[in-house]
């Protein structure tokens, strides 16, 4: 006040006011930029603290399965333990939940085993993860590592041939989309057992073996042994040579009781690939004694060649190199299906036990309150 009085005295009211304003001009940008600064500093601490529970997340779910493919016991993981390691269903998905590509991993890590070491660290596996998680900037290592995994591939296609002129008459089919059509089912066991309840809810569902992204649903029927759809869909992300897996359910009422399991088949890729499909396919898993079939269509669309190669054999030599794959590669999918079905049933069970747990918690309440003598009509 003193200072502006004196301001007013020797010069005028309205520089008074003036260095007034001045003055609250100052304080309130001073304050918005120290509220910037503590906003920043909040959500510095929240990424952080979100990124360290995601790699704790990371950890604890990728050690358990680590550890099963550890053969040796020695907290390394070698090569061909990272081959079987790339196809657990359940590593693959826990990758995509992080956001970290798994073709992209694969690549990048078995470029790492062919230059360096012949078996890496439970760590070491886990940092790649984290390095090549969606959204991370690029930096130097990781040029290199792009420059290293690109050399490598060149290495093997060059060993294989690939980059030879006569190799364009025996490359693989390039598949545009392929287009899955799912007619209906017959012999399915009624698994609504209950008097009043009808027949079982069938719906269908196909996905690309190993990509569970893939996935596709057709509606329900209802009341039917027999269900008709007659729905077509297309299939997103396939490539020659993978294979497709069809499951059925019975819908039952959500978050009370999980979806009956009413059978499943994989078809392989030899089977439609590139000619097309159209047919009944026996379902496995379908019941003691029960013979269930599904019919389905399938139809494949491949690119054009990129250069008139001018030689009318080809759709014979693709035909034959989609034919003659080895019966390992059907054992494959067979595995990997059974391993799929494992996966989903030890969901369930985690779930239905979270479930437990619960209930055993309410009633661990409820006894204590019931054991504890209610002391206030002494007081």
């Amino acid at each position: 006040s003193l200072v502006y009085l004196d301001i007013e005295s020797g010069l005028s009211k309205f520089m008074a006011v003036l260095f007034v304003l001045f003055i609250f001009i100052s304080a309130f940008t001073v304050m918005n930029m120290l509220i910037g600064i503590l906003c920043e500093v909040i959500n510095k601490v929240s990424d952080t603290e979100k990124e360290e529970a995601q790699i704790r997340w990371l950890k604890r779910h990728l050690q358990d399965i680590f550890e099963c493919y550890d053969v040796n016991q020695d907290k390394h993981i070698g090569v061909k333990e990272f081959d079987l390691l790339l196809k657990n269903l359940e590593f693959r998905e826990t990758l995509l939940q992080f956001g970290t590509d798994i073709q992209t991993f694969g690549e990048i890590v078995q470029a790492e085993y062919t230059s360096k070491t012949s078996s890496m660290s439970f760590g070491e596996l886990v940092s790649y993860v984290l390095r090549l998680k969606g959204g991370n900037g690029a930096q130097v290592t990781d040029i290199a590592d792009l420059r290293k995994c690109v050399k490598q591939l060149e290495v093997r296609l060059e060993n294989s041939g690939m980059l030879h002129e006569n190799y364009a008459a025996t490359r693989p089919p390039r598949v545009e989309s392929i287009k899955v059509r799912i007619k209906r089912a017959r012999g399915l066991r009624n698994s609504d057992v209950v008097p009043g309840t009808g027949l079982s809810d069938v719906y269908c569902k196909c996905v690309v073996l190993g990509k569970p992204t893939t996935g596709v649903r057709t509606r329900v029927v209802k009341d039917s042994i027999s269900p008709a759809w007659d729905e077509e869909f297309v299939m997103a992300d396939y490539q020659a040579g993978e294979h497709l897996r069809f499951q059925l359910f019975d819908q039952d009422i959500p978050f009370v009781k999980e979806d009956d399991y009413l059978g499943s088949v994989v078809l392989e890729s030899s089977r439609f690939c590139p000619q097309g499909f159209e047919g009944e396919l026996r379902l496995t898993g379908a019941g003691q004694g029960v013979e269930a079939y599904l019919e389905v269509k399938v139809k494949v669309k491949l690119l054009p060649d990129e250069e008139d190669l001018g030689d009318p054999p080809r759709s014979e030599t693709v035909n034959s190199i989609c034919s003659n794959e080895s019966a390992g590669a059907s054992n494959l999918a067979m595995i990997l299906a059974r391993l799929d079905d494992v996966y989903a049933v030890q969901k369930g069970l985690q779930e239905q036990l979270r479930r437990v747990e619960e209930r055993m918690d309410i009633v661990e309440v409820a006894v204590t309150r019931t054991a504890t003598p209610d002391l206030r009509g002494f007081s």
